[in-house]
């Protein structure tokens, strides 16, 4: 589950998603979250019965298998964890596109101030950060159109 939401994670913006896909990871991370708290929940039930009734016998082959096979499952989601790298180019549009709502919301801010007129510049606000949004759309598009 969790490399899934990492995989999806990496998944570039649509027109429906407009920061792209990152907040799956987010979501993946809750589950699996809730995943282990009922896990816990359920290894305290049975560590329970298991001080209250003890075994006579166990099976520590069985026992040790069960923990290597979870350190490797660990190990490799380190690895995937490790290895995703954003992409330096979306990186540059984001921070581009932060500094251009930044510099609208300062020029909205002084307009309120100054302008008691504020439902017209609130649309403006919102026609010109959806402009700069679909510039930096199609300035992607035509960067990855380049790169294949």
């Amino acid at each position: 589950m969790s490399w899934y939401a990492v995989h999806l994670g990496t998944r570039g913006r649509t027109r429906e998603f407009t920061y792209g896909y990152h907040r799956s990871e987010v979501i993946g991370a809750l589950f699996s979250v809730l995943l282990i708290l009922v896990m816990a929940g359920f290894l305290v039930y049975f560590a329970v019965l298991r001080i209250l009734n003890p075994p006579t016998d166990f099976n520590p082959p069985f026992m040790l298998g069960t923990a290597l096979f979870g350190l490797c499952c660990n190990m490799t989601m380190a690895y995937v964890l490790w290895r995703t790298e954003s992409d330096p180019e979306e990186d540059k549009i984001d921070d581009q596109l932060k500094k251009d709502v930044d510099e609208e919301m300062s020029q909205y801010g002084n307009s309120v101030s100054s302008d008691t007129r504020s439902l017209g510049s609130k649309n403006s606000l919102v026609k010109r950060i959806t402009a700069n949004l679909e510039k930096s759309e199609k300035s992607k598009v035509s960067a990855k159109k380049g790169v294949n």
